[in-house]
């Protein structure tokens, strides 16, 4: 009975004995006849999502896309696949066919997420067909987990990862050699989590490696976006954009290093948390109001907490009349820059951090951290002496990236449980990359809201009015 359910009216019917007892076919029979059971139709049941199969070494786009018969190409997958289905691809090279760029589809619903992963412990590149990189986009409600995306750069070719939409999910995966890295336009509701950003950018400071943007006064407002424990390593541009006025943002244990400049942030009610950034290489902040270098802050009700601003590092703060912008529990290197007017501590409870003494303070070296950034940089730089394939099977990249992802404050460091903790919690929490935090989207909007109340921020919706006020 597909199409209908039953509803026993309210009858008591005993079960006797420890086995397990069924209600046969008869007994239904004799119910309905008896008035004690009616048949109402139910709701239409959705069919249930699918799991298909891509592998570019042993699949055939014939094949009907199961684990024993895989397809071979992730345009079929995109082609192929329903709405809130799962696409697994195993460990290879994937070219995009002659249009020059991958379409990843179908679109999913809120809740039943579209997604495409990497098998468990499978290195899955996209690249274009000489190697270099090239353009993805993504539909609404969809989840790219695990999958590497890049090439060698080419100047000028627009290439880019473009996530603009509502509902997605970038989990773990990795993007290099981009002429701009992660584009996320006008977006809403979305994790980009634990992904690695490496040599993406041009010359320019705005092709940066991850950007969230908007259309303020339209329906196409940026909010609800959390960008956590992200590696951002070697771009020209800024390491982490929101521009256009996104607004409820969470930028938190992101690492940002050798990057032209480090953040950039002209939005209202965004919280940037525990960041780590590191020895940025573009023009420093200097006298004149038109130069926007460094970590940059210029929105309202911002809140920077709990970061670090390593040698070479900056966070520039213009303190606008009526800006709101808290900025405490921040940790500043004295080994900046000459004008140290414009970048030194800023907020309250700031740490001074001594030039030199890196191992004892963030627990590496200066020197190792600086090896482990530029090797990574020099691996995902494809080129002619230096392709995909080499990259695919290099044994080297994981322990680099591990150096960075296991970093712990030592007991000793002054940034040691000084912090303040998300959710509100009595123990203090530790300034730097690594650290706890909420375990699902739900705890970090949680997080979100003990910070409006403490900071008297507000909640927008997607055409920039407000859900909620503090105390709310």
């Amino acid at each position: 009975m597909s199409e209908r359910i039953l509803h026993l009216k309210p009858v008591m019917l005993r079960w006797y004995g420890k086995s397990k007892a069924i209600m046969s076919a008869s007994l239904v029979l004799l119910l309905a006849l008896a008035g004690l059971l009616t048949v109402i139709p139910s709701r239409q049941v959705q069919a249930a999502a699918n799991t298909h199969y891509v592998d570019v070494s042993n699949g055939k786009d014939s094949n009907p896309g199961t684990q024993a018969a895989p397809w071979k190409s992730i345009d079929k997958a995109a082609t192929s696949s329903a709405s809130g289905d799962t696409v697994i691809i195993a460990q290879g090279i994937y070219r995009a066919g002659a249009n020059g760029l991958f379409t990843l589809n179908p679109a999913g619903k809120p809740g039943a997420l579209t997604t495409f992963k990497a098998a468990p412990d499978a290195r899955v590149i996209l690249t274009g067909q000489n190697d270099e990189a090239i353009s993805i986009t993504t539909p609404d409600y969809f989840r790219v987990e695990g999958l590497w995306f890049g090439g060698k750069y080419v100047a000028d070719s627009k290439a880019t990862p473009q996530f603009t939409g509502t509902g997605k999910e970038i989990i773990h995966c990795t993007f290099f050699g981009f002429w701009q890295g992660p584009l996320f336009g006008w977006t809403q509701n979305t994790l980009f989590q634990d992904n690695r950003l490496l040599d993406n950018g041009g010359n320019f400071h705005f092709h940066q490696d991850y950007f969230s943007s908007g259309l303020p006064g339209s329906d196409q407002i940026s909010n609800h976006i959390i960008i956590d424990h992200n590696i951002v390593i070697g771009g020209l541009g800024y390491g982490l954009h929101l521009g256009h006025g996104p607004k409820n943002a969470i930028v938190s244990r992101n690492f940002v290093a050798h990057q032209g400049w480090g953040s950039f942030d002209d939005g209202s009610d965004n919280l940037w948390l525990n960041n780590f950034y590191w020895k940025e290489v573009g023009q420093p902040p200097d006298t004149d109001p038109t130069h926007i270098w460094g970590s940059y802050v210029s929105d309202t009700n911002a809140v920077y907490n709990n970061n670090t601003f390593g040698p070479l590092a900056w966070l520039v703060n213009p303190n606008k009349a009526g800006s709101n912008i808290h900025d405490d529990n921040n940790a500043f290197s004295t080994e900046n820059i000459p004008n140290w007017a414009l970048v030194q501590p800023h907020g309250k409870n700031s740490v001074v951090l001594q030039a030199g003494q890196e191992e004892a303070q963030i627990g590496i070296s200066a020197a190792n951290l600086d090896n482990t950034v530029n090797t990574l940089t020099a691996l995902f730089t494809i080129s002619d002496s230096r392709t995909i394939a080499a990259l695919l099977t290099d044994a080297t990249i994981e322990p680099l990236f591990s150096t960075i992802t296991s970093l712990q404050i030592p007991a000793g460091s002054p940034l040691y449980q000084t912090g303040y903790r998300w959710q509100g919690a009595d123990q203090p929490l530790d300034i730097g990359f690594n650290v706890p935090a909420p375990a699902t989207q739900v705890g970090f909007w949680n997080a979100f809201r003990d910070y409006m109340n403490l900071y008297h921020l507000h909640e927008y919706d997607n055409t920039g009015n407000a859900l909620r006020n503090f105390d709310n």
